[in-house]
């Protein structure tokens, strides 16, 4: 796994809180994605993750995992892309919405399923996230996300393949 983003999931998971205001909170995430590998197109899939991050007011780190799975060549193929990332936030009270934006870094575990046999590989890569939620209560956020993500992963026997994926995501987060 590349130095810097161990050093970014090691910051994101285990950095103290600083301010006494801040913040702790959980999340999780569903819903649609699709990724192109090298020129190969997958569509119709599912995208779901879970994070940790802390919330200082304006802005928020979040370590995040990450998984979106797609289909190629109308079912054919089966690729499944995990990202485990470290993200910085920032929000922006508009109306009665947060809106928020950000980016971070990203180690990725990949995997497709051709039908006779299963190529794995690992890359690393960034993205950037955009997106709105509302309070829904003192501990309870709802938001829609989308999150792009750019990066590369070496397949075994295939080489290396050049990924972008997309998801949007409607999620919860729960502060403790």
């Amino acid at each position: 796994m590349n130095i810097i983003v161990k050093t970014a999931l090691a910051t994101a998971l285990l950095a103290p809180a600083p301010i006494a205001s801040a913040e702790v909170y959980g999340a999780v995430r569903y819903g649609v994605a699709e990724a192109e590998a090298s020129g190969f197109e997958f569509n119709e899939g599912r995208s779901y993750g879970a994070g940790l991050g802390y919330d200082f007011g304006l802005v928020r780190i979040e370590a995040e995992a990450n998984r979106g799975t797609a289909d190629a060549f109308g079912g054919a193929i089966e690729g499944e892309l995990t990202n485990y990332s470290a993200t910085g936030l920032v929000d922006f009270e508009v109306g009665g919405l947060t809106v928020f934006a950000g980016a971070g870094l990203d180690y990725s575990e990949a995997q497709a399923n051709l039908g006779f046999t299963t190529i794995e590989g690992s890359g690393d890569g960034w993205h950037y996230d955009v997106g709105a939620s509302t309070r829904i209560n003192d501990a309870w956020d709802i938001e829609l996300r989308r999150r792009a993500y750019d990066g590369s992963v070496d397949m075994d026997f295939i080489g290396e393949l050049d990924v972008e994926a997309t998801a949007w995501t409607i999620g919860l987060r729960k502060s403790f």
